[in-house]
């Protein structure tokens, strides 16, 4: 059974830990290959092969030579849940298993590899000195294999980020986890759950994330009376409690709206009241989801 979570009414798979033993022989940044790179190399519970699983269903993109460790790519299906809650589609790097003619064969029918199948395994093809994966993960669809090399000699995968903000690790027995934050299915939060350290109060100041803004009702303009209508909220906020979020990708944060496709970040305010039962704060006169 796949390892999935909803938010926002929809169901997606979790990205999975690639091992049922983690014991992370070099981490991110770290002292030999992974100077400047977000990388893990996983070794199992002993020196011996273990196999590597599917963090979510894949589809093979592209592999590199035995020289380069056997370099093998994967992207995810569909767009995914990451740890840290956020969604996108994911894309793969595994290196050093042996021999991929077997996941070459099955890609070259269209096989796709379900969530939590065997696929590869632990090796030392290219220049590994004892049986590993290296692992690398990134968010979005596959465009390229590497980055680099960077100021140290080292390549990457193209816009890696951390395996723990990646991955989750039921049903992992970890024996050395880097001191990395992992975290299980039921610990990744997606925007709706009160949990301990999340709790609003009131009188407290906070910040919203980018809202998209539209067009007042029965109007064409966004802003009016001061205000900037927020569809979400029902309501408007004063514009000058808002910034812009990247409306033209300009990268510019002026207050300039350039129309109602924009999105906002509404900047600091006060939770004028709490509304635990139903999940929800006051701010500028407007109940809104925390």
């Amino acid at each position: 059974m796949a390892l999935t979570k909803t938010k926002d009414g929809k169901t997606y798979e979790l990205i999975r830990f690639p091992m049922k033993t983690m014991n992370i022989t070099q981490g991110n940044n770290g002292q030999y290959s992974h100077q400047g790179v977000t990388a893990l190399d996983i070794a199992g519970k002993d020196t011996g092969i273990e196999p590597t699983f599917a963090p979510c269903s894949m589809r093979y993109k592209w592999h590199d030579s035995v020289a380069n460790g056997n370099a093998i790519f994967f992207e995810s299906v569909n767009k995914v849940m990451f740890a840290d809650g956020s969604i996108d589609y994911a894309t793969f790097m595994f290196i050093h298993d042996n021999y991929i003619g077997d996941i070459l064969a099955l890609a070259n029918k269209g096989h796709v590899f379900a969530q939590w199948e065997e696929f590869g395994d632990e090796g030392t093809a290219g220049r590994a000195t004892g049986n590993h994966c290296h692992f690398e993960v990134a968010k979005g669809k596959y465009s390229r294999p590497y980055d680099g090399p960077n100021r140290y000699g080292v390549y990457c995968l193209h816009n890696s980020i951390s395996a723990d903000k990646a991955c989750v690790v039921d049903g992992v027995t970890i024996k050395n986890g880097n001191g990395m934050a992992w975290k299980k299915a039921s610990q990744v939060s997606t925007g709706k759950q009160w949990t301990r350290d999340c709790i609003l109060k009131e009188g407290e100041k906070t910040k919203s994330v980018s809202v998209q803004i539209g067009a007042w009702p029965g109007t064409n303009n966004a802003i009016k009376g001061g205000k900037v209508y927020i569809p979400a909220l029902g309501n408007g906020i004063p514009m000058t409690k808002v910034t812009e979020a990247g409306d033209t990708r300009d990268g510019k944060f002026d207050n300039y709206l350039a129309n109602t496709n924009a999105k906002v970040t509404v900047d600091e305010c006060t939770v004028e009241a709490v509304d635990k039962a139903k999940n929800k704060v006051k701010i500028h006169g407007v109940w809104v989801n925390p």
